[in-house]
């Protein structure tokens, strides 16, 4: 070899380890960086939500996890639950994304079937230095495909299998013409020209026909890459995580064929001068296809392994989030929960409170009026509209569900059964079938019955919230109706939250429901509500006088006003 092959073999090895440093030094101010805004946003509300694009896909788990207690699409959109997402959602990871939703539709049953455990939730909150290890660790591979993990880990189905052997041409020529230095520099430069050319053009056609499917398999091998370094990483003390790490440790061995041929596949990092250096040295010994290929069958035996794999992951970063969540919280409390009839966990007669709240408030909420309420589960909220009674009911069906799935309850006490959640209260008319307001909402609340009716479990009773029972339709019918619904719930133990206007329900559910309401002040011309649960019925008719507020003609307030109390004394209209 003369003198002239070895100063550039030099001055190539020494590019390389350029890149080398270069991008070491780079991940490691990155991370450094990374690891400074955690700290930063602990006690903080999340920065950034859900990009809507993105939303659609974050139901793979879901979708491959169906249970029977699972919240309906009506009861999500009613208590606005991709905005309670939002709210929680500081995860790290796509499979994070996708276990706390999942987390948040599937309400636990029972104490053992409550997925995220209190002692790893608070040791998330007390243990910051280990935390943000974790967090770092789940960041690390965190980029988000396009579509559901679940999405991505069908499409290897799709792709036909081959041989790695018809892609070993690349590396076989290029090693011929690197050998040809040692015979002729001029004709091996042309050679080795010629071969990087063929090279390039021969991987792009190639590529193009399981480009698709590359993503999905970067997708995968990210997961794996993940977990191998989280389940090595030491905790202080002891390991909350202990068991998920081994059982994490123990799956990545099983999967340690996809690993070790993992770094063939691009990286697909961007500024990280070594892997984009490696990332052309891949397309030109097609080592992309050789890792592909090779890492296919591995991907179809291991399927459920991967399956749990997402669920140890997600279970990890959704375990942060909650603690994150906790801390940026006014004020929160782990649930209590009861049995209908064993109230303190021995035997015993029934006890009259199944669901008790002190102080519990709506989480988005910047600066919550909190509420405190101790019932058997039939309440009647009357008042007028604005002053509060939709967000209680929206507040208490929260306090409900957060606790039995991240055990979180937005409260400074809450104590309760384990129910299932429904509601209806936020609906619209279908345009799609031609359906009036009025028969979406009786629809809804047919929907509430078969559920009693499917399953009458008295260890987990159904618990629904309503809003303006049956307002689709005439006073007469509409009080009539109510009333006979909402006394047809208690008669089959379900359990209702009603809102309502209509103050004749009070005196007609009066044995059967108990009496709340929200009222207002009229001051100085300016209405004031104090968003206040107070026992009883709503005795005031300020609608009337709000007439006056926004500028009517007082004669037409006035004759309103009598209207109004002729009625409330014969009960007919004049």
């Amino acid at each position: 070899m003369d003198q002239g092959t070895i100063v550039f073999l030099l001055i190539i090895a020494a590019i390389l380890l350029l890149f080398f440093l270069s991008g070491k030094n780079q991940e490691k101010k990155a991370a450094a960086d990374y690891r400074r805004k955690l700290k930063e946003q602990f006690g903080k509300a999340p920065l950034s939500k859900c990009p809507e694009e993105q939303r659609a896909h974050l139901s793979g788990y879901f979708r491959k996890h169906p249970a029977e207690n699972q919240i309906d699409g009506i009861t999500w959109s009613d208590l606005e639950l991709d905005r309670i997402y939002d709210r929680i959602n500081y995860t790290q990871s796509a499979e994070g994304e996708e276990y706390l939703y999942w987390l948040l539709r599937t309400p636990a049953e029972g104490e053992d079937s409550l997925s995220l455990s209190e002692p790893q939730i608070s040791a998330m909150q007390e243990n910051e230095e280990y935390r943000i290890r974790l967090e770092t660790e789940l960041h690390r591979s965190a980029q988000r495909g396009k579509y559901s993990l679940y999405d991505y880990i069908d499409a290897i189905d799709e792709v036909k299998r081959r041989s790695v052997f018809s892609n070993l041409y690349a590396i076989l020529l290029l090693a011929l013409s690197v050998l040809l230095f040692f015979v002729s520099v001029p004709g091996a430069v042309v050679a080795l020209f010629a071969v990087l050319s063929f090279n390039i053009l021969t991987y792009y056609r190639e590529r193009a026909g399981i480009d698709p499917y590359f993503e999905s398999m970067k997708m995968i091998v990210r997961l794996s890459n993940s977990a191998g370094r989280v389940g090595s990483l030491k905790a202080s003390g002891e390991d909350v995580f202990a068991e998920e790490k081994k059982e994490i440790l123990g799956i990545t061995h099983e999967l340690s064929g996809l690993n070790r041929t993992s770094f063939l596949l691009s990286s697909g990092s961007s500024g990280n001068p070594a892997d984009i250096f490696l990332d052309y040295l891949r397309i030109l010994l097609h080592l992309d296809m050789i890792g592909f290929y090779s890492m296919l069958a591995s991907i179809s035996e291991h399927k459920a392994e991967i399956d749990r794999l997402i669920t140890l992951m997600g279970k990890i970063d959704a375990t942060i989030s909650v603690s994150l969540f906790r801390a940026s919280l006014p004020w929160w409390t782990a649930p209590v929960f009861l049995h209908p009839s064993r109230m303190d966990g021995t035997s015993g007669e029934k006890d009259a409170v199944l669901f008790e709240a002190a102080d519990l408030y709506h989480p988005l909420l910047m600066n919550p009026v909190p509420n405190s309420i101790a019932t058997d589960g039939y309440v009647l909220v009357t008042g007028s509209n604005a002053s509060g009674k939709s967000t209680f009911l929206k507040a208490s069906a929260l306090c409900a569900l957060l606790s039995q799935t991240i055990r979180t309850a937005p409260a400074r006490e809450y104590r309760g059964c384990f129910f299932r959640i429904y509601t209806s209260m936020a609906l619209r008319d279908d345009l799609s079938e031609g359906e009036s307001y009025f028969i979406v909402e009786i629809r809804s609340l047919k929907r509430i019955l078969d559920a009693a009716a499917r399953t009458r479990d008295p260890d987990r009773p159904v618990l629904c919230f309503i809003d303006e029972v049956l307002r689709g339709t005439n006073t007469v019918e509409r009080i009539a109706a109510s009333s006979e619904i909402l006394d047809s719930f208690r008669l089959r133990g379900i359990l209702a939250f009603a809102a309502t206007h209509d103050i004749e329900l009070t005196s007609l559910l009066e044995k059967s429901y108990a009496n709340y309401h929200f009222d207002e002040t009229i001051e100085n011309g300016d209405i004031r509500f104090n968003y206040r649960l107070q026992k009883g019925k709503a005795s005031s008719r300020n609608a009337i006088r709000l007439l006056s507020m926004i500028g009517y003609d007082e004669d037409i307030t006035k004759k309103a006003e009598e209207r109004a109390t002729r009625f409330a004394k014969t009960g007919e209209w004049t």
